[in-house]
């Protein structure tokens, strides 16, 4: 009787949307004039064999220390975009693009609106660690989480990685391996309220470089907790996504407002069910990161939007002092856990780059 009640359950979260993934990191929606604040170590990527909260690896990052992907998000459910996540055709995407090719390139409004409703998304998902820092919420303190950055997010980590040093000694900038857990640079992840989406241009990396953790053991506690980003990865449904392109063809099915192009908001569709062990909170007393090389996403009708990334070798461990958090001044972080719909990317910057690339 319990296995029919859990596949009940499991039946009825599936018609309402993507039940909530305990991994999953998904910002708060800012609100008008809010600033929330967040901060984070981003962690390197995993080879196939590696330790992660759930066993093994089952897929190498083959060095990057992100896995990139697209999705559709139509009527409440998601659909993986086999365009930008594999490089194959995207029916849905291939709409899109013939309304693009019927629209006065001048018309930029026009153009917009379709590409949000029809193109998908990019999705740069990667592990990160939320040191005790006072910026975090309480619940979030040692916790290993898989997070969906937005294009916003990534172009910081992809300038910062390209850098070969700090710059002006008076304003340094985070540079090079930004994912390295010895030496690492903790990401501001700030949430601000734009066209009544998030918005994380004001993200920043802060510029000292610290160990993630104040003992090699600590540190290797942290990694051993990522999670296996691939397996998170839903594979394209080339069957569901031609059936939803039947129906806007014949307009049997029409999308609501808050469907298509993910815009820089949180999610209100939850992630797949997750049935592997959430650990409980690493007891630690710093803070980490680590990546290494990158090229900037590019949509277009025959390519995937591949990114070449930051490759991360994790270095041998030596003997590392403790050290303890930052000292500048933290604001107090109140969480607010309501959400909407992904925590994507900017979406008027991502539309006009796969705009400008037709």
């Amino acid at each position: 009787m319990s296995n029919d009640l859990e596949q009940l359950r499991k039946k009825m979260k599936e018609r309402q949307g993507r039940a909530s993934d305990p991994h999953e990191y998904k910002p708060p929606k800012a609100k008008l004039n809010e600033a929330i604040e967040v901060r984070f170590y981003i962690l390197p990527g995993l080879s196939a064999g590696d330790k992660t909260v759930s066993g093994l690896c089952s897929r190498s990052m083959d060095g990057l220390f992100h896995v990139e992907h697209g999705r559709h998000y139509y009527n409440k459910r998601y659909y993986t975009c086999p365009r930008v996540t594999t490089g194959e055709v995207c029916p849905l995407c291939n709409l899109g693009f013939d309304q693009l090719d019927l629209i006065d390139k001048g018309d930029k409004a026009k153009r917009s609106k379709v590409a949000r409703e029809y193109l998908a998304s990019p999705v740069y998902r990667v592990n990160i660690y939320f040191p005790p820092s006072k910026s975090n919420p309480v619940e979030l303190h040692n916790k290993v989480m898989f997070f969906d950055a937005s294009k916003t997010a990534y172009n910081h980590w992809f300038d910062a990685v390209m850098r070969t040093d700090a710059g002006d000694p008076d304003d340094p900038r985070a540079y090079g391996d930004i994912c390295d857990p010895k030496s690492a640079y903790l990401y501001q992840l700030s949430i601000t309220e734009k066209g009544g989406f998030n918005n994380y241009e004001k993200s920043k990396f802060l510029t000292s470089r610290q160990q993630i953790a104040a003992s090699d053991n600590e540190t290797q506690k942290i990694l051993d907790a990522r999670i296996d980003l691939w397996s998170k990865v839903e594979p394209a449904e080339l069957d569901k996504i031609e059936k939803l392109v039947a129906e806007l063809e014949t307009g049997t099915v029409s999308n609501d407002s808050n469907s298509g192009f993910q815009s820089d908001t949180t999610d209100s569709g939850d992630a797949p069910v997750d049935h592997t062990p959430v650990p409980e909170p690493i007891t630690v007393r710093t803070e980490s990161a680590v990546p290494k090389s990158t090229t900037k996403p590019k949509s277009t009708k025959t390519e995937s939007t591949k990114t070449e990334s930051i490759k991360t070798t994790p270095k041998s461990e030596v003997p590392v002092p403790e050290v303890s958090v930052p000292e500048e001044s933290e604001p107090d972080i109140t969480s607010d856990k309501s959400s909407v719909f992904s925590s994507n990317d900017n979406d008027e910057e991502d539309i006009e780059a796969i705009l400008k690339s037709l």
